[in-house]
């Protein structure tokens, strides 16, 4: 969620509405697919034309939302089924009471970085975040995977 928050939340609105200059209608709309469904905005790239932009973001929106859902879920179901019954619901609240503390943190950080740095650095660093998280949290699966394989 750190990454996330970081790498998305704070810098999504700033690059629609003060880097592209976006219709704040249209802003709406990209939020819009964000809960339907980012990527860095590098240096030298320049769309003159307000709708492709418009049309790219809500893609890129929809399947970042997309990818977080499947992610959620897949690691929600990952502790349910590896937490032993009588800690579950221990763990599941202490989890979730961290993420509500460490996404107020994570937009926090990330509106900081915006005033002190180019955006795409900000990206890039919160993109680095969630490829690593991603590492982390497959090779757990793959080795609840092998464990589960030589059970059967």
């Amino acid at each position: 969620m750190l990454a996330i928050g970081f790498s998305i939340q704070v810098p999504l609105p700033f690059i629609i509405n003060d880097v592209l200059k976006i219709n704040t209608r249209y802003f709406g709309i990209i939020q819009r697919m964000f809960a339907i469904g980012f990527i860095p905005v590098f240096p030298g790239i320049n769309f003159n034309n307000e709708i492709v932009l418009v049309i790219y973001y809500c893609f890129i929106t929809m399947i970042l939302g997309s990818s977080i859902s499947i992610i959620d879920i897949t690691a929600t179901t990952y502790l349910q089924k590896t937490i032993a019954d009588n800690f579950r619901s221990r763990v599941m609240s202490l989890q979730f009471s961290l993420v509500k503390i460490i996404l107020p943190l994570a937009l926090i950080l990330s509106g900081f970085a915006i005033d002190f740095m180019p955006i795409h650095v900000v990206l890039i660093f919160g993109s680095f975040l969630i490829f690593l998280s991603v590492i982390v949290w497959y090779r757990k699966y793959l080795s609840y995977t092998k464990q589960s394989q030589k059970t059967l």
